[in-house]
């Protein structure tokens, strides 16, 4: 692994070269992959966007950037470890045209011990400890499953958003399968994931959005430090009451919050 010099604003603007890659986002309690065309990205400031992806992120915040041989892969982590992005290069183009880009700005090869730390993960306090292994415990019955499964069985797209200080991530996600690893929940699309910590789902507020002039229900998934970690958003019209009943059991330890319209 190859430590890159992105302090040139050159660095920047020639990432979109890497064109059509396959992006893994990573934040403290959930990660995302999908593919992306990086061409689309332009630079205003300190602000990198690349529409295509639905990524938007503060250069100034990453000050670790690597290359990877075996896989390919641009690989990042914020200073403050709060957000970790990776791309890989998945055409013969931008393989090549990788190759040039982490040639161009290389600095110096890492020890072959060199591990990439991941973002971290916040703390729990001891009385949330309890309650959190028994939300993993019950990763199955948690209401987020029950969510995702009837998105599922009801081919619905939804709008998943998630955003701290060094970036913002919005993307189109219709889950086709889930999966459980270790404290995870995962959502398979037919070609993107979306994985969401379970032991760090302290609570779930749904709310009523208009997305582009379309009511929505609006899914906050809050950690203990009651902090929204990411937003999932589907049409009113197409899940009905399906989320409200879900929340509003009164087997679950998740109860629904008052709704609220925001302003049109």
């Amino acid at each position: 692994m190859t430590r890159l010099d992105s302090g040139l604003a050159s660095f920047w603007e020639n990432l979109p070269l890497l064109s059509r890659c396959r992006m893994e986002v990573k934040m403290p309690t959930c990660s995302f992959i999908t593919d992306i065309d990086t061409s689309s990205a332009h630079l205003v400031g300190d602000t990198l966007t690349i529409p295509d992806g639905g990524l938007s992120f503060l250069t100034d915040s990453f000050a670790e950037i690597y290359a990877s041989a075996l896989p390919q892969a641009l690989r990042m982590i914020s200073k403050e470890r709060q957000l970790g992005l990776s791309f890989f290069p998945n055409e013969a183009e931008a393989c090549q045209n990788f190759h040039f880009f982490s040639k161009a700005f290389s600095q110096h090869p890492e020890p072959a011990h060199f591990h990439l730390s991941a973002p971290e993960e916040p703390s729990l306090c001891p009385c949330c400890i309890d309650v959190a292994q028994f939300r993993v415990r019950q990763l199955a019955q948690n209401p987020l499953t029950a969510i995702l499964a009837h998105a599922a069985s009801s081919e619905t797209s939804l709008v998943v958003s998630a955003e701290n200080h060094d970036g913002l991530l919005t993307i189109a996600h219709t889950p086709v399968n889930l999966l459980r690893q270790d404290e995870n929940l995962i959502s398979e699309g037919t070609d993107d994931q979306l994985k969401i910590s379970i032991r760090h789902l302290h609570a779930m507020r749904l709310t009523e959005e208009t997305l582009d002039g379309v009511p929505h229900q609006s899914l906050a998934l809050l950690n203990s430090h009651g902090d929204i970690t990411c937003t999932l958003s589907a049409p009113s019209a197409k899940i009905a009451t399906a989320w409200q009943d879900v929340l509003g059991r009164k087997d679950n330890c998740y109860q629904i919050h008052e709704s609220r319209k925001s302003p049109s």
